[in-house]
């Protein structure tokens, strides 16, 4: 099967090995089903990583979590969390306390109406990967979810060490 990715980075050398051909396949597969999401989610005003705290709020739910919890289950990591937190805030998406052990720790958690926004971007991306995945199937998505965790566990780094 004749790959394309060559042609849809302009790139005329050949791929000085299969490893770095896979890593870049894998960054522009990532980089082309976030434009996906991020296309599917602007008409409910929140970006990918925006679902990603409102998720992980809500599936902690009735328990607040700290900046560092969130940012250590984000899936995609944002340099700027405090940014992104104050914004959802200031959206009544999430509430800020601070805690009362510990002054420096900032506990979150999901609104009602974060909850509800959760929901609806996680059906809105549901919805495209649905639509964009439809062609490979679920025997190819098995397969293909099995390689990348393979892949991913091959430096045998949890997922807190690979974060550093």
């Amino acid at each position: 099967m004749k790959r394309r990715l060559h042609s849809e980075i302009r790139q005329t050398k050949p791929f000085a090995s299969i490893e770095e051909e896979v890593f870049l396949q894998m960054l522009r597969t990532t980089q082309v089903a976030h434009h996906w999401c991020v296309e599917r989610l602007r008409p409910l005003g929140i970006s990918p990583a925006q679902l990603n705290v409102l998720r992980i709020l809500r599936g902690a739910l009735p328990q607040a979590l700290s900046s560092r919890v969130i940012a250590g289950r984000m899936i995609q990591r944002d340099p700027d969390l405090t940014r992104m937190l104050d914004r959802l805030e200031a959206a009544g998406l999430i509430e800020k306390q601070r805690d009362t052990v510990d002054r420096r720790v900032v506990n979150v958690t999901v609104t009602k109406a974060g909850a509800e926004a959760a929901e609806a971007g996680a059906r809105a991306v549901r919805s495209v990967l649905a639509e964009r995945f439809a062609a490979l199937g679920p025997r190819k998505l098995e397969q293909l979810a099995n390689l990348l965790d393979q892949a991913r566990g091959a430096d045998g780094l949890d997922n807190e060490e690979a974060t550093r």
